[in-house]
């Protein structure tokens, strides 16, 4: 019983393997045709990045200030007339908290205690930027553009009133014959207004004193190119013109009377005395 029993498992074995390989080759031709088809590679491993690579490592906060601290400090210092510690401290401020509107309000106001209008409104501003419908910070925004409008119309007054002394000062320099004096004023005049026929044509004619003919010619006709309506400038080159021709006879007249000068009459007796003989 037991030969028969160890041969029949034997046998059923040795055909149900005969059967698998069948089985497979068959398998084999259905999907690969008349030849297998070789394993495929490998596939390589995808690397795997660690997670919460993007976070920062762990940061020590102790030492990290809070911006409502530094700011009533600065505010101390700032009510304390320390005005320098005051600007660093708010400027800490928006280093801590860049939107902080009273940092920028206060750093305004310093500012402007200086003197220094243009940083004052741009820190006024930028407050504004983050509290439109603050009316402190509207009104101080308006203040210092008054401020800066009244600067610029002193500036602007104590400039004319220094242009009209200049003037004044070539008038008279004019009058007395200071032609040299004349044209220096008048050339300041001219670098800030280049555009003004009058002040071309003064220094035109303290150049045609000083017999600076090529750079008075130049002047006058700036003066017509400008005003082209007033003849007393075309009357000036003219007047010019005909002074420059003279000159020039004057100076063909002079040059020959100093050659005639200089020679001396010849006669065979003279030269034979000149050579010693």
């Amino acid at each position: 019983m037991q030969v028969s029993l160890l041969r029949r498992t034997k046998l059923s074995l040795e055909s149900l393997c005969r059967r698998s390989f069948f089985l497979a080759l068959g398998l084999g031709f259905l999907f690969s045709g008349s030849v297998m088809a070789a394993p495929a590679p490998p596939k390589k491993t995808a690397v795997r990045r660690p997670m919460y690579q993007h976070m920062k490592p762990f940061e020590d906060l102790s030492n990290v200030e809070d911006p409502n601290e530094v700011y009533d400090r600065a505010l101390a210092a700032f009510q304390a007339s320390r005005y320098d510690e005051a600007e660093k401290l708010f400027k800490k401020v928006l280093v801590l908290s860049p939107k902080n509107a009273d940092a920028k309000y206060n750093l305004g106001a310093i500012a402007e205690w200086r003197g220094n209008l243009t940083a004052a409104l741009k820190y006024y501003k930028d407050a504004l930027s983050l509290k439109p419908g603050d009316g402190d910070i509207q009104k101080a925004v308006g203040d210092v553009q008054n401020r800066m409008k009244i600067a610029q119309l002193e500036q602007e007054n104590k400039t004319h009133a220094g242009l009209v002394e200049s003037g004044q000062r070539a008038k008279r320099a004019f009058a007395s014959g200071d032609y040299y004096e004349a044209a220096r004023q008048l050339h300041q005049l001219v670098r800030i207004y280049p555009h003004e026929a009058k002040v071309h044509f003064a220094l035109g004619q303290s150049l045609r004193a000083l017999k600076s003919f090529e750079w008075s010619a130049y002047h006058l006709k700036m003066a017509i190119y400008l005003d082209p309506t007033d003849d007393s400038y075309r009357k000036a080159i003219v007047d010019l013109d005909h002074e420059i021709q003279l000159a020039q006879e004057k100076a063909i007249n002079d040059s020959a009377q100093l050659a005639l000068l200089h020679l001396r009459p010849y006669s065979g007796g003279e030269a034979i005395c000149d050579t010693g003989l």
